[in-house]
């Protein structure tokens, strides 16, 4: 069980995104790369037959994670409908999963449109990957943007402009990166191809938690960049 802080520290942000870590809440993750439970090889199906389950979340203390008498919580799975015999299983990833890595999921198993998927990648989409990561490194671009400071970096980092020199990167890859930090937080819910709820928790005396919808292929990266804004202010209003 890790603490976004513990995640940050195993899994920098400049380095590659974690395969194995599962979001149980906007604090806390389980980190099954050294599992040998038989989950750790449930693979992503969209129309899948399990589902995520969380035990425990409500009543854990993150802040006495570490005592021993503080049972931490647990994901495990329920089936949704029947199972054949020699069927593979499979939970519903989200296409974030995907997005974010730049993983082409197995044939079949994938068709939202977050990001549009082949087979086969041109070179020049190879090329332009290459260019925009260069960039993105060259400017100093945080892979996650983890903090409001990060997001202003982000949204003020250059475009392409007709006659302009130096490293730029596309609205297409800080929209990415911004889904890439909700996700990190536990904010997204998948509920098509296209569009997902961003889910905003509230201390209990502020009211309901709150959720926006947001139709990925349409929305600016600036009202992207906004949303984000708001969750990353209200978990840390949620830790104060």
């Amino acid at each position: 069980m890790l603490t976004n802080d513990e995640q940050e520290e195993r899994y920098p942000f400049d380095d590659d995104w974690p395969e194995y870590c599962l979001r149980i809440s906007s604090d806390l993750c389980t980190d099954g790369v050294n599992s040998c439970h038989w989950s750790r090889y449930v693979n992503h199906n969209e129309e899948p037959n399990l589902v995520v389950k969380i035990h425990g979340l409500d009543e854990y203390k993150i802040e006495h994670k570490n005592e021993i008498e503080n049972e931490e919580p647990f994901a495990y799975f329920e089936s949704i409908r029947a199972i054949d015999i020699g069927e593979e299983l499979s939970f519903d990833y989200g296409p974030v999963y995907f997005h974010v890595r730049g993983i082409v999921p197995a044939q079949g198993t994938e068709s939202r449109t977050v990001k549009s998927y082949s087979e086969e990648v041109s070179n020049d989409e190879k090329e332009e990957d290459e260019r925009e990561d260069k960039a993105w490194k060259q400017l100093g671009l945080p892979e996650v943007p983890a903090t409001v400071e990060d997001i202003q970096m982000i949204t003020t980092a250059a475009t392409r402009r007709p006659g302009g020199g130096g490293p730029w990167v596309s609205n297409r890859r800080k929209k990415a990166a911004f889904v890439r930090a909700l996700d990190y937080f536990g904010a997204v819910e998948w509920i098509d191809g296209d569009s997902f709820f961003v889910t905003i928790e509230r201390k209990p005396e502020k009211g309901a938690t709150a959720k926006t919808l947001v139709v990925y292929p349409s929305i600016g990266e600036n009202e992207l960049a906004s949303i984000l804004e708001d969750v990353i202010r209200k978990v840390s209003a949620k830790k104060q």
